[in-house]
C-alpha cells in the first residue's frame, strides 16, 4: 500500500504546526486479517464497556435502596 500526494488537488488545512495536504492511496488492497482483528477487538471492548455500565447501574440501585 503506497500513498502519494495528489498533484491535482492541492487543498490543505492550515494548523499551528504547518499545513496538512490531501493524500490518496494509489494501490488499495484489502486486509481481511486486520479487519477481522479490529472488529473482533472493537466488539469485545464495546461489550465490556456496556456490561460495566449495566453493572454500575445495578450496583448504584442496590446502594440507594
Amino acid at each position: 500500500m503506497a500513498y502519494k500526494e495528489n498533484p491535482k488537488d492541492r487543498a490543505s488545512i492550515s494548523t499551528l504546526t504547518g499545513s496538512l495536504y490531501v493524500w490518496e492511496c494509489d494501490d488499495p488492497s484489502a486486509q481481511p486479517i486486520f479487519a477481522l482483528l479490529y472488529f473482533t477487538a472493537f466488539t469485545i471492548l464495546t461489550a465490556m464497556v456496556i456490561l460495566s455500565l449495566f453493572i454500575g447501574v445495578i450496583a448504584m440501585g442496590m446502594f440507594d435502596s
